[in-house]
């Protein structure tokens, strides 16, 4: 399956006009945030987390944006994420573009992008703010994007929040070609695996749950974030990872 990115042909500064709105995507020459230095202007927890699946450290500006990372690390419907992924200017008749820096942009295993707003629960957006991710909104969907607001509750729900926090912890865990192959071996017998079996075969005890987990970030096995975690819930592979039975 191909994961397009229809913005991959852009430069930082090409413009495009997209329902007769003109605008421009500003994305970081490296490839990672458009924003990286945290200035010390507010009195908000700041902080920099650091994502297996990446490889590379992700800054957040809250909590609930940090716990949004962690959320995306565990979920094997995402492929891949970044923080302030780039800046979009828009043309709104001005001397100044309107410019907005979404939170987050995730790349699904489904084939579509999506741009999320963080928000806490209950916050009201003053009218002015409202307009400019209505607008923002406007050009994604012309892209064949995806924009939606999270609320801090939202992405913290359980049981998939505290599940996904253990699961992330473990991303870094180092698994061998031989421990995978067995893992993945297990789960393609008839009637696949569970997660107690998974973990036995992967070493058992504490650190068989690591490599299963950690296997997990990789986009090798996957599980319900949605259920409470026991060792009878069903393991399977991701359909859609192309090294799936490659191992590195």
């Amino acid at each position: 399956m191909s994961h397009s990115d229809p913005f991959a042909s852009l430069t930082p500064h090409t413009p495009f006009d997209i329902r007769r709105r003109k605008a421009r995507l500003v994305v970081s020459p490296r490839g990672g945030p458009i924003r990286l230095i945290i200035t010390g202007r507010k009195v908000i927890p700041t902080g920099r987390w650091y994502s297996t699946k990446n490889g590379r450290c992700m800054p957040w500006e809250s909590k609930a944006e940090r716990d949004l990372c962690i959320v995306a690390e565990a979920d094997t419907d995402v492929i891949r994420f970044l923080v302030q992924p780039h800046r979009l200017e828009i043309d709104v008749g001005e001397a100044r573009p309107l410019v907005y820096i979404p939170d987050a942009e995730h790349v699904l295993a489904s084939g579509v992008t999506e741009i999320i707003e963080v928000k806490r629960a209950g916050e009201k957006l003053e009218p002015d703010y409202e307009r400019k991710l209505e607008l923002a909104a406007e050009i994604y969907r012309g892209l064949g994007w995806r924009f939606r607001i999270m609320r801090d509750a939202e992405i913290r729900r359980e049981p998939r929040f505290p599940n996904a926090k253990i699961i992330a912890s473990h991303g870094p865990t180092l698994v061998t070609s031989e421990e995978t192959l067995a893992a993945l071996d297990l789960i393609d017998r008839p009637g696949g695996s569970t997660y107690g079996c998974v973990g036995d075969v992967l070493g058992g005890g504490p650190q068989g749950v690591a490599r299963l987990h950690a296997l997990v970030v990789r986009r090798l096995l996957t599980f319900d974030l949605d259920r409470p975690i026991r060792s009878n819930i069903p393991v399977t592979l991701v359909a859609d990872h192309p090294d799936r039975r490659r191992p590195a």
